[in-house]
């Protein structure tokens, strides 16, 4: 199970894609630590993974928007999750950012077999429009 939270009130990256993107990969690959090298292969190798253990080195190679997308991207086309993904995703209406990009990267996931997606947010057009047709998907005014 991966869940993410997203809160107007919150931190930047509990309203922001990029941290949307980060709290579920981090739960996914959490629970499946062979894919990271199979996700991650530019960070993982054995000089890398005992370089990690430095607070120095992570903060001078931090992570990039477009290394998390990629990320997101290979975990669902190459259908490497063995298990049965369940996400929870709730405040979509509190997300800073393009709200249209957030909508591609959870139909991104949704369409692996594997993965299984609750999204809630308020009636915003956008969310209507990009997941019309959704199994569930209805809005309760």
């Amino acid at each position: 199970m991966a869940s993410f939270f997203s809160w107007n009130s919150g931190s930047p990256e509990q309203r922001s894609q990029f941290g949307f993107l980060r709290a579920v990969l981090y739960e996914v690959l959490e629970s499946q630590k062979g894919l990271v090298p199979l996700i991650f292969p530019s960070r993982w190798t054995p000089m890398y993974s005992q370089l990690l253990q430095s607070s120095n080195h992570r903060a001078s190679h931090p992570w990039k928007m477009a290394e998390l997308i990629q990320g997101l991207k290979t975990l669902v086309k190459e259908d490497l999750i063995k298990r049965k993904v369940f996400m929870l995703v709730d405040g979509l209406d509190e997300y800073e950012g393009d709200h249209g990009e957030m909508a591609e990267s959870i139909r991104m996931l949704a369409n692996s077999s594997n993965v299984k997606i609750c999204v809630s947010s308020r009636p915003y057009l956008v969310f209507d429009d990009a997941f019309q047709g959704c199994p569930g998907c209805a809005y309760k005014t």
